[in-house]
């Protein structure tokens, strides 16, 4: 008898979503079609990839033994002293842009994460991060939409966020 199946309350699936995300079962990448409280095949294959490597039978479908075993597993990763918790600092809405001339702390992560990724090419100067989206910046993301192929507009928006994000967090998990 499952404790979860696919009929099941859309806050239930949001939590679970919300904590194998958490726990790095549900990448960001899967998630970016939504934390939704829709019990999609990125869920599934998330909840079958834990059970699996929790030792449990792979059926995708969230039981008693897997809800105490996520829940668990989820409450150390978040209390645990040695991995830090993901701040969200930018909004969570679709239509989100960052504009030339925009003054924020947003625009000084935003150089931050641009400097990180073009480290190592010699033709990108160092942006000075002073959270003012100016010209070197618009420079850098300019020459980061081009080079990914994402349009000829200055202004950053959410494709373009999302991929910064993915090749920052690539450069950053690789060092560790």
């Amino acid at each position: 008898m499952a404790f979860y199946d696919i009929n099941n309350e859309k806050n239930f699936i949001l939590q679970i979503q919300r904590m194998l995300r958490d726990i790095r079962y549900l990448s960001y990448d899967d998630a970016s079609q939504g934390v939704t409280g829709i019990y999609d095949p990125a869920t599934r294959h998330a909840i079958m990839r834990f059970q699996r490597e929790m030792g449990l039978s792979p059926t995708g479908r969230v039981d008693i033994e897997t809800w105490e075993i996520l829940n668990s597993s989820h409450s150390s990763a978040l209390y645990d002293a040695s991995v830090p918790r993901a701040v969200h600092i930018f909004p969570m809405y679709s239509d989100y842009v960052i504009l030339p001339d925009s003054q924020d702390t947003i625009v000084y992560v935003l150089q931050h994460m641009l400097n990180e990724i073009t480290v190592n090419d010699e033709s990108s100067g160092y942006i000075e991060m002073t959270g003012i989206y100016d010209k070197p910046t618009e420079n850098a993301v300019m020459k980061f939409k081009r080079r990914n192929l994402l349009g000829t507009s200055p202004d950053v928006d959410v494709t373009t966020l999302n991929r910064i994000f993915d090749e920052y967090e690539v450069l950053i998990s690789s060092s560790r």
